[in-house]
């Protein structure tokens, strides 16, 4: 990093690394200094940088804490300054959102094609650490509607209310176990106006600020806003984003041909897809070292699609061939409303006590309606069970909670310990019917109805001890999670099953600095997979007559562990993060079959071994 400051009435600008070291001069001259001084200051702070001033005579290596002189003289403030962009660890990458001159007019989402162990396709879909199952946390706290639906929430999420976005690659204990891909943190800005205003001691009880954003593409459109500002103890933001996309002419084609038949389909759909999001919080300062922050968001989107398919098949049961078309109808609205509230308490430069309690509630439909023109069953009446009218309904629900309690304790002056405990309680259930067009209407086939409850609570306590000597780092975590599952069927085909598991989750990284711009480092982890339902119901499918099918109730969690060795080089302006990963899993949950009294009996088991 290069900062050049050029001010008079300044001496003595010491510039170290990421630290700035002001020593103050003061002057008798009669100007209004106090602005300028702080238009200083919150820009510096602006850019993440941590300030010492003391006064003149003060030695800048000793000072320890701020000084602001509102009343001196200042004439110029000239700062020129390189931020860089990515910062790399051997654990993790931080992109600098906020240094990125795109981000202004980009949503987060396009800023994630950037971002270095984040890839992004043509479709939107987002893979982290090469994996599509990671956890997604925003300003500390895990964020079940982004994780739930990342594609779509961070494609509404302006990147400008955005600070900074981590790639951890080597989740400690503190985080959750499931996640195969890692975590990817995002920090808003809402703690930078908090930061700066709290310089403010001569009068200035307090500001609000806001932005509006219109956005415009060639199939979208957009605008959203925001509002945060501090008023004395309290803080408070608001954000609202809206969006509107749609498709008019996507066209897809496949043609699949084996075992002497031939299944051919072309199909030209249009959709439309309305993105709503609101987020209001607000902080609370109980004193210096206690807070407290209440938030609630809401997020809406719904999606309409058509499409007119054209199939020809032939060879099997199709003979010497059918030609057919079709429509079909696709109506999906998915809703979420998450709050929380959290308490924390600091003590020292590092240490904290951080407690909050989540909850998340998303009820969700899903309604399709496949209709089929020109079709002779006649000719072929057993495709019918194949190709039929039908309409579906699927409305699930999910509601989850979580407490949290976590503890970071300065040991010594190079050693670092954290601890904490978390109860998750969720419930999910799910309603889906079924109806066949007979006689010119829609008629609702009983025997496909399903109706079922999952429950599932998990219990977590883990502990994570950071020490640094000199050149040489360690960090060592343990964490234990606890299952508990039960799931019953109300109606439909399936059964009453219950289980429960523990997984010991630890996590080791070695890191070793060879020169002031060179780190070497070395870390396992281990990540967990928890078992569907669908892998876990023993109902037996019997609807084929030549084989069963059924889940299986006694399965575990799979378990993926993986070592890596890393190197970070620093350079004026070169960053380079070189790894050499080495993963495995030797209880994957895996599909098999085996013959047995004459049938094919298919089920799970953990039996994959994965390299």
């Amino acid at each position: 990093m290069s900062m050049i400051v050029g001010i008079y009435g300044l001496q003595n600008v010491a510039i170290h690394s990421n630290n700035i070291n002001i020593l103050v001069q003061m002057h008798s001259k009669k100007s209004n200094v106090g602005m300028a001084a702080k238009a200083f200051l919150l820009t510096a702070i602006g850019l993440g940088l941590p300030i010492r001033i003391c006064a003149q005579g003060v030695s800048a290596e000793k000072a320890d804490t701020m000084v602001v002189f509102p009343t001196q003289n200042l004439e110029e403030v000239v700062i020129v300054h390189q931020a860089p962009i990515v910062k790399l660890k051997n654990d993790k990458v931080t992109y600098q959102v906020s240094n990125d001159v795109e981000s202004k007019t980009r949503s987060v989402l396009d800023i994630l094609r950037k971002v270095p162990m984040v890839t992004v396709d043509g479709r939107n879909n987002i893979m982290v650490n090469g994996s599509a199952q990671f956890k997604v946390y925003v300003d500390g706290r895990l964020s079940t509607v982004i994780t739930r639906n990342p594609k779509q929430t961070l494609r509404s999420m302006p990147a400008s209310h955005v600070k900074n976005i981590e790639v951890i690659t080597n989740p400690g204990a503190r985080y959750d176990a499931e996640g195969t891909g890692g975590v990817l943190c995002i920090t808003t800005k809402k703690g930078g106006a908090k930061q700066a205003f709290a310089l403010e001691k001569d009068g200035y009880d307090g500001a609000t600020s806001g932005s509006v954003h219109l956005l415009t593409g060639i199939l979208s459109n957009g605008i959203d806003a925001s509002l945060s500002g501090q008023q004395g103890k309290w803080s408070y933001d608001v954000n609202l984003n809206g969006e509107y996309m749609y498709s008019t002419g996507t066209i897809v084609e496949s043609d699949v041909t084996g075992n002497g038949t031939r299944q051919w389909m072309r199909q030209k759909s249009s959709s439309k897809t309305p993105f709503s999001m609101g987020e209001v919080g607000v902080g609370y300062d109980i004193d210096s070292v206690q807070s407290l922050h209440v938030s609630m968001s809401t997020t809406w989107f719904a999606t309409k699609e058509k499409s007119r398919p054209t199939y020809l098949y032939s060879g099997g049961i199709w003979g010497q061939g059918m030609a057919f078309s079709g429509s079909q109808k696709m109506n999906m609205n998915e809703i979420s409303v998450d709050g929380g509230i959290d308490y924390q308490r600091q003590w020292g430069d590092k240490g904290r006590l951080f407690a909050s309690y989540q909850i998340s509630h998303a009820p969700n439909r899903n309604d399709t309606e496949n209709r089929y023109d020109g079709l002779d069953t006649s000719l072929h009446p057993e495709i019918t069970s194949t190709v039929k009218d039908i309409r579906t309904e699927i409305c699930d629900r999910t509601t989850q909670h979580n407490l949290t309690t976590d503890l970071t304790i300065p040991l010594t002056r190079h050693q670092l310990l954290n601890a904490g405990v978390k109860f998750s309680f969720d419930h999910g259930e799910s309603r889906a019917t079924e109806m066949r067009f007979l006689n010119g209407s829609f008629v609702e086939q009983k025997a496909a109805a399903m109706h079922y409850r999952q429950y599932q609570n998990i219990a977590a306590l883990y502990a994570e001890w950071e020490a640094q000597w000199g050149w040489l780092g360690l960090k060592e975590g343990l964490r234990y999670e606890h299952t508990w599952q039960k799931s019953r069927y109300l109606k439909g085909e399936g059964s009453k099953f219950s289980l429960h598991y523990g997984d010991l989750v630890p996590s080791v990284t070695l890191t070793a600095r060879a020169k002031e711009n060179s780190t070497f480092g070395v870390s396992y982890t281990m990540r967990i997979r928890r078992p569907r339902i669908k892998e876990l119901d023993p109902y037996v499918n019997k609807s084929d007559p030549t084989q069963l099918s059924y889940g299986n109730p006694n399965l575990k969690a799979q378990h993926l562990n993986n070592l890596a060795i890393v190197h970070t080089l620093k350079a004026n302006t070169l960053a380079m993060r070189i790894s050499l990963n080495h993963s495995w899993s030797n209880d994957g949950i895996a599909r098999y079959s085996s013959m047995k009294d004459g049938r094919i009996n298919t089920t799970f088991g953990n039996i994959a071994r994965n390299r």
